[in-house]
């Protein structure tokens, strides 16, 4: 394992880089100075994959939007994880739009790593695995759908 002490958020982006995608690298110890400046982490386990190096202000921004847009749909999803999921990507997807591609990969990135996000093209391909295996749209058992999918 090669270890080396950062002091600068420019030495560690440099360094990480060089890393493969897939690399696990151990970044309890970074300084609080390092660690706020924007680095999206994935936690596994007791070791931490760094996602990549984030412009911080506008995952910042994105972060904080989409934690509201998170509290909102908790409360509209019936406690049915698959519908808050899904109603909360479609919300994140209206934001999308507005970025440049390099920004809306990092936001992407974050919105997968934080919230959960899939694309539509995942939702499109979840509601079908569920028609074929016997569920409704939203994933459950058609007679026990919040939204009344037994009913029709």
């Amino acid at each position: 394992m090669l270890e080396h002490k950062f002091k600068t958020v420019r030495e560690l982006k440099d360094a990480l880089n060089e890393c493969p995608d897939d690399a696990e690298i151990d970044i309890s110890e970074l300084s609080n100075n390092i660690s706020r400046h924007g680095l999206t982490t994935v936690f596994d386990g007791k070791k931490v994959l760094i996602c990549e190096y984030h412009d911080y202000e506008i995952i910042n921004k994105y972060r904080n939007i989409f934690s509201e847009l998170s509290k909102t749909e908790q409360s509209r999803c019936g406690c049915v994880y698959e519908i808050y999921q899904r109603n909360l990507s479609t919300a994140i997807d209206g934001y999308l739009s507005e970025l440049t591609q390099e920004d809306k990969r990092k936001v992407i990135q974050l919105a997968r790593a934080e919230f959960d996000y899939i694309s539509p093209e995942e939702i499109t391909e979840a509601i079908r695995q569920n028609q074929e295996d016997g569920y409704c749209s939203h994933g459950l058992d058609p007679n026990c759908c919040p939204l009344g999918c037994g009913d029709i």
